[in-house]
């Protein structure tokens, strides 16, 4: 078929590209990215099938766009590329929320300029969606790669096939497609608020799930960097061993899904057109959610009488037994100062002392309601690792 060249206007003048309609939208982003940013466009110029490439820059002040200028200048092929910068820096939800409008199809495809896109990236991604048409996302498993590009992790960070809201509750853990390797369709930004807060899969897949369903292919199509300056290591902290790391990853974690909360609640206000067994199941992982983010503030408190309310709450909600019946357990170990008691918060323990005998020991302090949620815990564990329907399997790298 013949094609015709058009002149697109782009940060750096015009570029000459086929008029062959795009297939999805790259949104390309970029924070500080100098050093990798040109890797990465190369490898969204590389995709098999024709793209609008937006690329934009979050106020970085570093050289970011000075650096892909000349490739995007002499540019020409079956892509069509957008280079812009944000007027201030506005993080990664809300930069994600100023670009869908302005993305010329349906489906937007994430990358980080700091991640490498395999060529058939794009490809596998739209013809996935366009099998389903109830997949409102679609991701896929990633290569962990190092500063160099090497893999250092293959086929990794990947999920089940499908998932559903009542797969969400199941699970028993705060499970996600990765938002890097997330192809998702434009209405879940256009037809809900603005999407808020500083991490954008959780709440992006409760969207997901609220209208339709969320999908994962397992063949990585993603070179996932990582390097100690991701937004992921940001929030998961684990630089170091002691006390004060914890205590940072445990509150950062804690207001990412108390944000995640808030967003799914938001949208279920401003959907009354759901059905209304959706809307019910989506308040259901907006408490999930908001019951973990409260265990895991009150596992801060010095005070374990604190801790009692929000672990009650969470050995009464399936989807998070296993984890407060773990947490439970913690009320049994000797509080012998707060260095101790963060220690032991850190690495949760198999104990294997009967509950009586730590009752007898260390329970003097603690009200008796607690003593009761802890042997509660400790029976549920026990009858977990029997064999009960509970799934231990790892789920994400989120935990």
């Amino acid at each position: 078929m013949a094609t015709t060249a058009v002149v697109q206007p782009t940060l750096f003048g015009s570029v000459a590209v086929a008029d062959v309609p795009p297939v999805a939208t790259i949104l390309l982003l970029a924070y500080r990215m100098q050093d990798t940013i040109v890797e990465s466009l190369q490898s969204a110029l590389a995709q098999t099938v024709p793209c609008e490439i937006i690329v934009s820059d979050d106020c970085s002040g570093d050289e970011s766009l000075q650096r892909i200028a000349p490739l995007v200048r002499d540019y020409r092929g079956p892509h069509r590329i957008r280079v812009r910068s944000t007027a201030q820096n506005r993080g990664l939800c809300a930069h994600l929320a100023e670009l869908a409008p302005l993305a010329g199809t349906g489906i937007l495809v994430f990358q980080a300029g700091d991640d490498i896109a395999y060529p058939h990236r794009v490809e596998r991604l739209v013809g996935h969606l366009r099998r389903h048409p109830q997949a409102m996302i679609v991701g896929s498993s990633v290569n962990d790669i190092d500063a160099h590009g090497e893999i250092i992790k293959p086929r990794n960070r990947g999920q089940q096939a499908v998932l559903t809201q009542q797969a969400l509750r199941r699970a028993g853990r705060m499970i996600t497609v990765l938002g890097a390797s997330m192809a998702v369709r434009r209405e879940l930004f256009t037809g809900f608020p603005p999407l808020q807060g500083r991490v954008e899969d959780n709440a992006l897949q409760l969207r997901a799930v609220l209208v339709g369903e969320c999908h994962c292919i397992p063949e990585p199509l993603l070179g996932y960097r990582r390097h100690a300056d991701s937004l992921g290591n940001w929030v998961f902290d684990r630089s170091g061993n002691d006390a004060a790391t914890w205590e940072r990853r445990q509150q950062r974690v804690a207001q990412m899904y108390h944000e995640v909360a808030d967003d799914q609640e938001r949208c279920i206000a401003a959907r009354p057109d759901l059905p209304a067994d959706r809307r019910e199941q989506g308040r259901g992982l907006a408490t999930m959610y908001r019951l973990e983010a409260r265990m895991r503030e009150a596992l801060l408190e010095p005070d374990r009488r604190k801790w009692l309310a929000p672990l009650w709450a969470g050995l009464n909600y399936p989807g998070l037994r296993r984890k407060a019946a773990e947490r439970s357990l913690k009320l049994l170990l000797p509080a012998a100062g707060s260095a101790a008691r963060r220690q032991a918060a850190r690495q949760p323990r198999r104990s294997s002392l009967s509950v009586s005998t730590v009752m007898s020991s260390d329970c003097g302090a603690v009200p008796a309601k607690a003593c009761a949620a802890a042997t509660s815990a400790s029976a549920w564990v026990r009858a977990s690792r029997r064999g009960s329907s509970v799934s231990s399997r790892r789920c994400s790298p989120k935990g």
